[in-house]
């Protein structure tokens, strides 16, 4: 059985700071996705090779007044609460990326009420920028670790 790895980071936004941590689940095949295949074939089709999906370990984020502009996909396998993005995430460095914009876009979300993909444009670097500079939304470290 392959070891649990964490993947947490703190948001910090003028007014308050907002942690996340995703449990970080590696399937090498079909049968071994944790999110119902139907959410990636309406988006980009099912991702081939190795894939990891972030699941959620707080779900308080689903709690906050603006939870119907978070990220957050429901599994129709298991009810379990997982990142929203369809795209193939291969290996650990996209992991990292993917879960830095999203934690990052997440803060926003909760801080502003609005979707972070409306201003999101694929570079993340110039997203950190504008977070900063516009929004005063700074992000923090991200770690890695085998404890919840």
């Amino acid at each position: 059985m392959p070891a649990v790895r964490v993947i947490k980071t703190t948001v910090r936004a003028p007014e308050e700071s907002f942690s996340f941590a995703c449990r970080i689940h590696m399937a090498s095949n079909r049968k071994e996705f944790l999110i119902d295949l139907a959410f990636y074939q309406q988006a980009m089709g099912v991702p081939a090779g190795v894939h990891h999906e972030l699941e959620l370990l707080d779900e308080s984020v689903l709690k906050h007044k603006h939870r119907q502009r978070i990220h957050v996909r429901t599994s129709a396998l298991n009810s379990r609460k997982f990142v929203c993005y369809p795209l193939r995430i291969a290996d650990i460095g996209e992991v990292f990326r993917v879960f830095s914009i999203w934690s990052l876009g997440t803060a926003f979300t909760m801080v502003t009420g609005r979707d972070f993909q409306e201003i999101y444009n694929g570079d993340r670097e110039s997203f950190v920028r504008e977070m900063e500079t516009t929004y005063g939304i700074e992000p923090s470290i991200i770690i890695l670790t085998d404890k919840p």
